[in-house]
């Protein structure tokens, strides 16, 4: 396959917006229509659209598409011309917004989950009366008792809280009018008015109403202490209590695999394993979603001519419509631009868009070449470096310095020399008491460092003569041949330039 060189000039093709080309970095921020433009379906998915399955949680990695999927979800629910389902309540959230309508301190798992049930109710309830038009204000929509939300089960979670919604308004009203005015007191057809009772009956009629609950980025500024272990823990446990306890209720959460594997203290966990989606995409999937993202925008933005084009018939004129030149990766010829742009980019959605709109950038009113990706690729590096430093921190507090034991380093090592690299460069700085612990559990020895850098991707092995990242083999830092110093250790390409990694 080859990228031919292309003019720049302006005659000869129409100008590039390489920021709008490849996308919003948070999937939750994207345009609802152009997300649904480029988005590329799984398999694994169908588990999520499903309205009969009240809760499925989705992991991956950060960059991975999680939140991309939960707001893909939502216009699929009720936005699109074949909706999933029309007649659903759907509410899509942030663990920090929910965490801001209660006191969540403590580290009690029965009252932090019980909490959580109550919080989740509130909000549905702020929703519905939303829906009907009663401006109730944050208090005025106080929390759920316990003893409420046990009463709602084997009931329809609307037409449940509907009924107590009814009692809020009863009383709200009589307060605002010094007792004058109930809930029937007024004309329900009159906007004008403060009249519910109809709405409320409606509402509450028997039917298959679902609410759909989005719960995105639960796990937002996870350390690992106590407090927070017992509060993602509850979180996750209260979600499958309510789901699984009332009708019409749809959960629907994301959360970063390095958090799920480290609960320690979360009971549930292997009664919710099986309602996991994970996410993690072939170099193909990858490939065709920045494709479509490209023919979208020329779609959006070009000629007639692109009207026809399909991503698959058609892949090689859309690249060619934004890249040019030859690709190389070290002394492998790959013709294709993508597939240097996602190993570069550690294969993952969000960083590939950001180093593509980088290289853009550098390129300017030129298409973009081979040099300007290798232009980028430092101040890229250093920029996910620190995105992976936030990221995982709490599995190991000095994972920068680390890091900082790989500059100027060898490009490939052998198991014995990774760990006296890290053992130079590290751990001979501590008094071996000193050193933190590693995942959850004292340092013992160099092995538990080297093998959380595998897991967190900052390096890959070598199997077959083909890069490994972990989640391809999690066992392979384990195996004998590893331990016979057969397998080979590379930093994983985002980060060598900027370490100095020839």
């Amino acid at each position: 396959m080859e990228y031919l060189e292309r003019s720049s000039a302006a005659d000869d093709r129409q100008k590039l917006d390489y920021e709008e080309i490849f996308g919003n970095d948070s999937g939750e921020d994207e345009n609802p229509k152009i997300l649904a433009g480029y988005f590329v379906e799984d398999q694994s998915f169908s588990k999520a659209y499903d309205k009969a399955r009240p809760l499925e949680i989705v992991k991956a990695r950060k960059g991975m598409g999680k939140s991309a999927l939960l707001s893909h979800l939502k216009y699929r629910l009720t936005d699109t011309h074949r909706p999933i389902d029309p007649r659903a309540v759907v509410i899509k959230v942030t663990g920090n917004e929910l965490m801001g309508l209660a006191d969540f301190s403590g580290t009690d798992p029965s009252l932090i989950e019980n909490r959580w049930r109550q919080v989740i109710c509130k909000r549905i309830s702020m929703e519905l009366a939303k829906e009907i038009g009663f401006a109730g204000s944050d208090d005025s929509m106080s929390l759920i008792e316990a003893a409420e939300i046990e009463g709602f089960k084997g009931r329809n979670l609307v037409s449940g809280l509907m009924s107590r919604l009814g009692s809020v308004i009863e009383s709200t009203t009589k307060v605002l009018s010094g007792g004058a005015v109930g809930l029937n007191s007024t004309n329900p057809t009159d906007s004008r008015t403060l009249g519910y009772e109809q709405i409320l009956r409606r509402m509450q009629e028997p039917g298959d109403r679902n609410v759909w609950l989005l719960v995105d980025d639960i796990d937002a500024k996870f350390v690992d202490t106590e407090a927070m272990q017992t509060r993602i823990g509850a979180f996750f446990s209260a979600l499958r209590s309510l789901a699984f306890s009332v009708e019409g209720l749809r959960v629907r959460a994301s959360v970063r695999t390095d958090v799920w594997t480290h609960l320690r203290s979360m009971e549930d966990e292997d009664k919710l394993r099986q309602y996991i989606t994970e996410i993690k995409w072939s170099e193909e999937q990858l490939k065709n979603i920045f494709v479509k993202r490209i023919l979208s925008y020329l779609q959006r933005n070009g000629e007639e001519k692109y009207e026809n084009w399909n991503e698959q018939h058609d892949y090689q004129r859309i690249v060619c419509e934004v890249f040019s030149g030859d690709f190389r990766m070290g002394s492998e010829k790959k013709g294709d631009p993508l597939m240097v742009a996602l190993v570069l980019a550690g294969k993952r959605p969000r960083w590939m868009g950001q180093l593509c709109k980088k290289a853009g950038s550098a390129a300017g009113t030129l298409l973009i070449q081979q040099r300007h990706f290798n232009a980028v690729m430092s101040p890229f590096g250093r920029e996910k470096i620190s995105d992976l430093i936030k990221e995982h921190q709490h599995q190991f507090s000095e994972l920068q310095k680390v890091i900082d034991a790989f500059r100027s380093s060898d490009k490939t090592n052998s198991r014995f020399k990774l760990i006296s690299l890290i053992e130079r460069g590290f751990v001979n700085r501590f008094v071996a008491t000193k050193v933190p612990s590693v995942n959850g559990f004292p340092f013992q020895n160099t092995d538990q460092i080297a093998e959380l850098l595998y897991e967190i991707d900052f390096i890959v092995g070598e199997k077959a003569g083909k890069q490994t990242p972990f989640h391809d083999d999690p066992t392979l830092f384990k195996c004998e041949a590893n331990q016979q110093n057969k397998v080979p250790w590379m930093v994983n390409l985002s980060y060598r330039s900027f370490l100095g990694i020839q």
